[in-house]
C-alpha cells in the first residue's frame, strides 16, 4: 500500500508532466515521463520533460509553502549536477489554485536569462505575488533571506517564457 504523501507527489507528477506536454509541446522531448529512482544518490530528477533541465516537483501542505520552494529550487540544483544537465527548475503546484489560473510556480536558484526583478525576504510573499502575476506578466520575485541562498519565483509559464527565448537563441 502507498502512503499518502508519496501518493500526492506521484500524481503531481504526473500532473507536471501533462503541464509540460500541454503548455510547450515544441519544447518537450518524445515520450516525457517520470524518473524512477528518485530519492537515489544520483537521482537526476522527477521528471523526463526537457533534454536539457533537471525538474523537482513539490507538492505540499499549505503550511510547508516556504519550504517546499527552497527545497525544490535546491534539489533541482544537485540533480542537474547529477544529470550533467544545463539547467535545474524546482516546480512547486499551488495548493488549491482556481480553475483557469495558474497552478505552478517556478522556484530556481538561477533564472535561464538576465532579468529584473522584484525583491522579497519571504518566500512565501513572493509566491502569492508571483500568482498575481501570471505570464505574459513577466513577474519575477527574487528572494533574499538572511542565512539561506538566493531564489527566483515566480509563475511556471513565466520561466517557459524565459527558457523558449533561451533555446530559441
Amino acid at each position: 500500500m502507498v502512503n499518502r504523501s508519496k501518493a500526492k507527489g506521484d500524481k503531481a507528477e504526473l500532473d507536471a508532466t501533462e503541464y509540460f506536454k500541454f503548455m510547450c509541446p515544441d519544447l518537450v522531448v518524445p515520450r516525457p515521463k517520470r524518473m524512477l529512482g528518485a530519492g537515489r544518490k544520483e537521482d537526476i530528477g522527477d521528471l523526463w520533460v526537457f533534454a536539457d533541465s533537471a525538474i523537482q516537483v513539490k507538492a505540499f501542505k499549505p503550511a510547508s509553502l516556504s519550504a517546499a520552494l527552497y527545497d525544490a529550487a535546491r534539489t533541482s540544483v544537485d540533480q542537474a549536477a547529477n544529470g550533467d544537465m544545463q539547467f535545474a527548475l524546482g516546480m512547486v503546484k499551488i495548493h488549491n489554485a482556481r480553475p483557469g489560473t495558474e497552478k505552478w510556480l517556478a522556484s530556481v536558484m538561477e533564472w535561464p536569462e538576465p532579468v529584473d526583478t522584484t525583491s522579497f525576504k519571504a518566500a512565501t510573499e513572493a509566491a502569492m505575488w508571483a500568482h498575481k502575476h501570471p505570464a505574459p506578466a513577466h513577474a519575477i520575485a527574487r528572494v533574499e533571506r538572511g542565512g539561506s541562498p538566493v531564489i527566483y519565483i515566480a509563475p511556471m509559464g513565466t520561466w517557459l517564457d524565459a527558457y523558449r527565448r533561451l533555446r530559441a537563441a
